[in-house]
């Protein structure tokens, strides 16, 4: 990555934590998961009523070597921890810039498919007090790729005040319980970056994704974390259509990715197989019309073949279509997009090839809550 473009944005990492339902499944629902979604409070989040996974920036103790001697205590060698590096993050040409490692970091810092697992596993411990890790009791070798575990049996909010509150780091934490982040757990989802029309504060954020055989107790952090819900990916579309909630076009991107599999261990099939397809990175590119909003994503036939991830004209981070969105989508035959009218007046157009091995969205927006409920 260019100087500019290291310059341009800051990197994180976010997590999408599916559990196996802890309450009866009603019949009105085929989904027999629930998804960890956090409302954070006011202080970090500059729009009210915002749902998002839990997550954040990458920081320094994230990355540092001297987590290699805690995985090695567990016999997790280097070597492991490389399996999570896979092929195409060694590949520059149409890949998210976030997992490609640096070559003045090599030696000095972990790889970034090892430190941005620790930093959202930090930051979920952090803002909802679950804590992945592993103990060395496990019942199964430390490099498997399974369902995730939590820890139990410990003051959690007394932990996750310090690790917040930057007391102790969170690798003194692993090294006092001695435990280490459930990293091999975590599957490698997808990477989207901030849109240039949000020129100030930008973000390169690695999605991974976790299953839970059962949903963990949640603590949320009163500086982070307003509240939190357990919902299916299609009760999360629903709050939207009812105005109870909204989503950034990534968030709400995913849950309809996430609606094509009702069955938790579909969800951790279906990640473990893709991961190794890699992730494009999806910066959504922005097209006023006269009656809203529109972000266009790869594959659609608007959405530039060489997008300008960095750019410096104002009037060139947001493209201007002189009609209404309906006039916009006629103009193309191939979608991939996001049409936002007001937070909760959306609609899903995507009907391109699948990239990266994803899941296509199952779901247009527009579409009537009845319409929306999957067929038993």
């Amino acid at each position: 990555m260019s100087s500019s473009l290291k310059k341009a944005w800051r990197e994180a990492a976010t997590l999408i934590i599916a559990a196996k339902s802890s309450s009866p499944i009603k019949s009105t629902s085929a989904f027999d998961y629930r998804i960890l979604c956090m409302k954070r409070s006011e202080k970090t989040s500059f729009l009210s009523n915002n749902i998002s996974y839990p997550g954040g920036a990458l920081e320094e103790q994230d990355q540092n070597i001297n987590w290699f001697e805690q995985f090695a205590k567990f016999g997790v060698s280097k070597q492991d921890l490389d399996t999570l590096t896979l092929d195409y993050h060694k590949q520059k040409q149409g890949n998210a810039f976030i997992f490609q490692d640096k070559n003045e970091n090599i030696g000095k810092k972990l790889p970034k498919s090892v430190s941005l697992r620790i930093g959202v596993i930090r930051e979920t411990f952090e803002e909802l007090g679950v804590l992945l890790c592993r103990q060395k009791t496990s019942n199964c070798k430390f490099n498997q790729r399974l369902n995730s575990n939590y820890m139990r049996g410990i003051d959690i909010i007394s932990y996750q005040k310090q690790v917040h509150d930057r007391k102790i780091t969170f690798l003194e934490m692993c090294d006092q319980l001695n435990i280490i982040p459930d990293v091999f757990s975590l599957f490698e989802w997808s990477a989207w970056l901030t849109p240039t029309f949000f020129s100030a504060r930008r973000f390169e954020t690695a999605f991974f994704l976790c299953t839970l055989n059962d949903q963990p107790p949640v603590y949320p952090e009163q500086n982070e974390a307003f509240s939190y819900f357990w919902r299916s990916p299609l009760e999360y579309i629903q709050m939207l259509r009812q105005d109870v909630v909204w989503y950034h076009p990534p968030q709400l991107y995913e849950f309809t990715r996430l609606a094509n599999l009702t069955k938790i261990e579909e969800v951790l099939k279906f990640a473990s197989k893709r991961e190794v397809s890699g992730s494009i990175l999806y910066m959504p590119v922005l097209y006023k019309c006269t009656d809203g909003m529109v972000f266009t994503l790869p594959g659609d036939d608007v959405y530039p073949p060489d997008p300008k991830y960095v750019e410096d004209d104002p009037e060139a981070r947001l493209r201007t279509f002189g009609g209404t969105m309906e006039g916009f989508r006629k103009m193309s035959s191939i979608l991939n997009r996001i049409e936002m009218k007001s937070p909760s007046e959306v609609e899903l157009h995507s009907n391109c090839e699948t990239i990266s091995g994803h899941l296509r969205p199952k779901i247009t927006l527009n579409e009537s809550v009845d319409q929306l409920r999957p067929k038993l």
